[in-house]
């Protein structure tokens, strides 16, 4: 009887809150895609960060909410997750709703926190090498930005948001070339040094050098 009540109780607790998520609304800027969202929060759930595509909000000690602007992007993105998860290399995913993925809360830095404070190392580009592989070897996208990639206090490298991968998808990291701005020369210095194959092939792309370039003006 004892558990029946806690079960009951858990029931309301979580209508509850599935309530207060509701009132929680999070749009696009008009003003182009490069800013971050616009978020809309008269709960008490705090926002732990903005992105260009979603915003992340507290729950409790464990679990934390990604909301999307629009609906029909979440389902997708709960069974990669999941898939990720269960390959180490994505947080866990609990549940989703029309916009939203519940999943587990990560109180560590981005890749892209890190290098706003700290110039890139050796040892953290052979890590985004071997998640990319494992990535890859996963069926997942590498393309990768650096603040949807987790830094863990084991010093392991976990990924959110991520895809499938596409057929004719270019063989090199669009969105971490670009995010590493001033330090990508630094980056593929050390890409090129730990795994030539690996550079060469992303390098031999004629996309490449426009990526390279585009960082460079960060």
């Amino acid at each position: 009887m004892i558990n029946y009540f806690k079960n009951e109780w858990r029931k309301i607790k979580e209508a509850q809150l599935i309530e207060e998520i509701n009132k929680i609304k999070v749009n696009r800027p008009e003003t182009g895609e490069e800013e971050l969202v616009e978020v809309d929060n008269p709960t008490d759930l705090p926002l732990l960060t903005r992105h260009k595509k979603y915003a992340i909000f507290g729950l409790d000690e464990k679990r934390c909410i990604k909301i999307f602007p629009k609906v029909g992007k979440a389902e997708q993105e709960y069974h990669n997750q999941r898939l990720g998860a269960k390959q180490g290399i994505s947080p866990q995913v609990y549940d989703w709703g029309p916009n939203y993925i519940v999943m587990e809360s990560i109180n560590s830095p981005t890749v892209a926190q890190y290098l706003d404070s700290y110039p890139l190392t050796k040892e953290l580009t052979e890590k985004l090498i071997r998640l990319f592989k494992n990535l890859k070897e996963a069926g997942f996208s590498i393309n990768q930005a650096p603040e949807n990639i987790l830094i863990m206090p084991s010093g392991s490298l976990m990924a959110i948001g991520i895809k499938s991968d596409a057929p004719l998808a270019a063989p090199f990291p669009k969105k971490m070339i670009k995010g590493m701005g001033k330090q990508v020369s630094l980056f593929l210095e050390y890409v090129k040094e730990i795994d030539e194959a690996l550079y060469i092939s992303w390098s031999s792309h004629p996309d490449f050098n426009g990526y390279v370039a585009k960082a460079n003006q960060r």
